[in-house]
């Protein structure tokens, strides 16, 4: 008696069952770990936890969000006003690289120093640096935009005073290089 066509759907079926249970599964990007939800902020979309359907509530939640949560649970909702204010502040919030939060005026700078002949040529300098160098995710603005403004203010000035080509001046330029030499590239 032949096997009919069901038991081979059926042994086929389970086999790859078996066979796919066995292959790991990436939850994330960064490891094997399975996430089945966010620590920072709930599931999406966004505009439906804005709306009222909080879901479980986390205390790992940002601030916004658990705002958002306490406002709901004392009855006093969020307007449709506020609610798209939300929701596009934490759109915004998830989608910007956040490298502007170092603005940098090392153009003025560069373009002031640029006057002084025989200056060594600088093309860039970052602002920001990583905390930690394997991991460049993280940083801080190490070299303020004041800092340069000031450094640009202070080089006009002396080459008024001094002359672009005088020594004071290139002295000065060396030293104010050494002091940014820690916002040079790596």
């Amino acid at each position: 008696m032949k096997p009919s066509l069901r038991v081979h759907l059926i042994s086929l079926l389970a086999i790859s069952s078996v066979i796919i249970q066995s292959l790991p599964a990436y939850g994330c990007a960064f490891g094997l770990e399975t996430l089945f939800s966010y620590s920072n902020h709930p599931d999406f979309p966004l505009r439906q936890y804005a709306a009222g359907q909080l879901g479980i509530i986390r205390s790992t939640y940002a601030r916004s969000y658990l705002v958002v949560a306490y406002r709901y649970l004392i009855g006093k909702p969020l307007t449709p006003e506020e609610q798209s204010s939300l929701v596009s502040l934490w759109n915004y919030r998830m989608t910007t690289v956040y490298d502007d939060d170092c603005p940098t005026g090392a153009d003025q700078w560069l373009l002031a120093r640029k006057a002084i002949p025989g200056a060594t040529r600088i093309d860039r300098i970052a602002t920001a640096r990583a905390v930690v160098s394997s991991e460049p995710w993280q940083t801080y603005c190490n070299c303020q935009s004041s800092a340069f403004q000031a450094a640009a203010t202070r080089l006009k000035d002396y080459i008024t005073r001094y002359g672009a080509a005088s020594q004071a001046v290139k002295d000065w330029l060396q030293a104010q290089d050494a002091v940014f030499s820690s916002c040079l590239n790596p």
